[in-house]
């Protein structure tokens, strides 16, 4: 019973180890990143990013005479190449609905159509504000 004791609080103390290491992480590589039919990048790093040209987002809207909902992503990388993809799927229009200005964004698009064909969206504490 003691060995099982003394086991337990030896990993416990790991795992509390393990977690602190990681406390206040920030993935290094943030910037607007456009290649492959893909986007990708942070909000918070496209905002403060030098270069002033780094954009990423997404919008969704209901028109005034439109029953669908619809969302367009964007990008503009460092050297000024501008992407963008629409899409009416309510999937991804709900993924979209829940970017914050912490968010990282990721979509890809067909290339003949412009319609986007993925959209992510990951709302983690590694994200740059």
């Amino acid at each position: 019973m003691k060995h099982a004791a003394t086991r337990c609080l030896v990993a416990l103390s790991i795992f509390a180890l393990a977690a602190t290491a990681n406390a206040g992480q920030v993935k290094p590589s943030q910037q607007v990143v456009i290649e492959g039919g893909a986007a990708s990048g942070s909000l918070g790093a496209a905002r403060a990013s030098a270069d002033r040209l780094q954009s990423i987002g997404c919008l969704s809207d209901i028109g005034n005479a439109m029953a669908d909902v619809w969302a367009n992503c964007y990008a503009t990388d460092a050297k000024g190449q501008y992407v963008y993809c629409w899409t009416d799927d309510p999937r991804m229009v709900s993924i979209v609905q829940s970017i914050t200005p912490y968010s990282f964004v990721n979509f890809s698009w067909d290339e003949s159509t412009r319609r986007c064909s993925s959209v992510r969206v990951r709302n983690v504490s590694d994200t740059l504000p």
